[in-house]
């Protein structure tokens, strides 16, 4: 299983705002692999997701 560090998400969401992406980023302390459980329970993911559009 490979591994990606926080920092290195950090990184690329440094790197996509600094071209005005509406990238979205967040960080659940101390929930481990089983992160997209509470991401899929935020109430406004699906529609800010399928707002999203190819340039």
């Amino acid at each position: 299983m490979a591994l990606v560090l926080a920092s290195r998400s950090r990184e690329m969401v440094a790197a996509l705002r600094t071209v005005n992406s509406s990238v979205r980023y967040t960080e659940y302390p101390d929930v481990g692999h089983d992160v997209w459980t509470r991401a899929f329970a935020e109430l406004d993911l699906p529609e800010w997701m399928f707002a999203q559009r190819r340039l």
